[in-house]
């Protein structure tokens, strides 16, 4: 028995120290990091620094840190630059095993920041980065550091961006930033990560996730990206000045994820798949007026691939479009004048340094596109005319076009479709004919077929009295086909119907003004325009009831 008392006494001292030990880290290691932090980081920083309460578990090699804030600069805001509620750290015991740093897991709880913009390129932590950047760099090390980091966590966040000369608050809540695994030892290799970042900006949810292998011989990873209803408007100031448009507002929804892999042998690939979409926008020319404006726009990504210069898109989808001409009394148009400052000329770049290279290979560069079709539905087009002495307005209402499938370079012609209704007057005005057309288009020839029904020839009187000045009226229909060709150059339009029922030629605009000549029905059959030879075949003519008024005065003039 007397033998095992020596063993028992050392037990018993070997107990006393790891209990002194322990209680010794359980009270140093707070008085170490509450005494030696803030200085440091004060120091580092040129702001004040604040620390509150901290804790260590010894047994559970677990760190807290509360109410860590550092101050804002003097004469500045009154509330601190960064503030955090809480740190916590748990060290896994593996890291003495590895000679690294293996976290189990960190979390950081009620993250505050508050940034300022105060000038052009000026901020208020300029002084700070002034400071780190005058701080001597740190020798490279001879290989990369070991590291091992688990759950990752940042909750609850909130940053505050007042941008002063712009007289915005961009302010994000509610920020998530969780990486649950990442690291460079081996025995880790296999080991997914799965980050996601959430937050809220400008009262829009967003919300992405991803998975990656970025340690393994292949490299790989998922990014997702998902927000609905970005608001745009406070986006606006930073749009450069010098644009042609002016956007006035909008919403924009992304559904998106990017997979990436880069195998050690062969060129790594970048695909982009999902949705976008555009909402509730709204255009204005440089001078503020309306120009266009639409509902919804919306496009599918089916395989974009920036690195092998493919793009492949689903239907283009267009809803409520609204486009605004107009013609002032100068005769200049608003959508040239714009788009006039769009094609400003640029300065020429200087030539390139592999000019030669690019010439023996035209097709290396080329960016391939396909596009799965357009819908456009519902759109309107508004014509107003200031240049007529007594004005004019025109719309195209109830617009739907069908664009079939697309690729560029082009390998086959695309289908097209369209038809709208005619009116006249503000609004969408009173209805005065109808128009049709589809057929094919390529970048070499097209063929269209076109059919205009019910069309109110008194309503184009505004136009036909710069050259006219009795009133026409009738009712027009007209059944055509338009040819086009690059090789050999050709321009034609085949004229298979164009009738004219209740043609009259008034003298005045008045509704009973005299009536100068009629014509029950005026038809042209099988006529065919050359435009480029500027030649007209009439194959038939019909007239039907012609009938013709003239009247002399007592001074002898016609009434013609």
């Amino acid at each position: 028995m007397q033998s095992f008392m020596p063993w028992l006494r050392r037990l018993a001292w070997l107990l006393v120290a790891l209990l002194m030990l322990l209680l010794l880290a359980w009270w140093g290691v707070p008085t170490l990091v509450k005494s030696q932090l803030p200085p440091r980081l004060s120091q580092m920083l040129g702001r004040p620094v604040s620390l509150g309460d901290v804790h260590f578990h010894p047994l559970q090699l677990r760190l807290q840190l509360n109410d860590l804030a550092i101050g804002a600069a003097a004469g500045t805001q009154p509330e601190p630059l960064l503030k955090v509620a809480q740190v916590l750290v748990n060290v896994d015991a593996s890291s003495l095993r590895h000679w690294a740093l293996v976290i189990e897991s960190m979390t950081i709880d009620g993250l505050n920041l508050r940034l300022a913009r105060t000038g052009d390129g000026r901020y208020d932590i300029d002084d700070i980065l002034a400071r780190l950047a005058a701080a001597p760099a740190p020798k490279d090390p001879s290989e990369p550091t070991r590291f091992a980091l688990h759950n990752l966590a940042l909750r609850d966040a909130h940053l505050r961006l007042d941008d002063q000369p712009a007289g915005v608050v961009h302010a994000v809540e509610a920020l998530t930033i969780t990486l649950p695994f990442l690291s460079n030892l081996p025995s880790h290799v296999e080991v997914h990560t799965e980050p996601r970042l959430a937050f809220t900006l400008h009262g829009t949810r967003f919300d992405s996730g991803s998975q990656a292998l970025p340690f393994a011989q292949t490299r790989s990873a998922r990014l997702t990206l998902a927000f609905q209803d970005f608001k745009l408007q406070p986006l606006l100031p930073y749009l450069p000045a010098s644009l042609p448009v002016k956007l006035l507002g909008g919403q924009l929804s992304s559904d998106l994820s990017l997979n990436f892999s880069a195998p050690p042998q062969g060129l790594p690939t970048a695909v982009l798949q999902g949705k976008l979409a555009l909402r509730q926008v709204a255009l204005a020319d440089p001078t503020g007026a309306p120009l266009l404006n639409w509902q919804d726009l919306g496009i599918e990504l089916l395989d974009v691939q920036p690195l092998k210069r493919q793009v492949g898109l689903g239907q283009l989808r267009i809803a409520g479009a609204r486009l605004q001409l107009n013609r002032n009394r100068q005769g200049q148009i608003n959508l040239l004048r714009v788009a006039t400052a769009a094609s400003a000329p640029a300065k020429p770049a200087a030539p390139a340094s592999g000019l030669t290279s690019a010439a023996a290979s035209p097709t290396a560069n080329i960016w391939r596109l396909s596009l799965a079709g357009v819908d456009l539905q519902d759109a309107q087009v508004h014509w107003h005319d200031d240049h007529l002495r007594a004005g004019a307005t025109f719309n195209a209402t109830q617009i739907g076009m069908k664009v079939g499938a697309a690729t560029w370079p082009m390998l086959a012609p695309v289908t097209v479709s369209a038809q709208t209704r005619l009116t006249t007057g503000a609004g969408e005005g009173r209805e005065i004919g109808q128009f049709k057309m589809d057929g094919q288009v390529s970048e070499r020839q097209a063929q269209l077929a076109l059919q205009l029904t019910g069309l109110e020839l008194a309503a184009l009187s505004p136009y036909m009295q710069q050259a006219l000045q009795p009133r026409l009226s009738g009712r027009l229909q007209t059944k055509a086909r338009l040819t086009w060709a690059d090789q050999p150059a050709s321009l034609s339009v085949l004229v298979e119907d164009a009738t004219v029922q209740d043609l009259q030629l008034r003298d005045g605009l008045a509704r009973n003004a005299a009536v100068l000549a009629s014509m029950q029905r005026l038809q042209l059959a099988d006529t065919r325009l050359d435009l480029n030879a500027q030649r007209v075949d009439v194959a038939q003519l019909r007239i039907s009831q012609p009938l013709l008024h003239l009247a002399r005065d007592a001074q002898g003039q016609l009434n013609v």
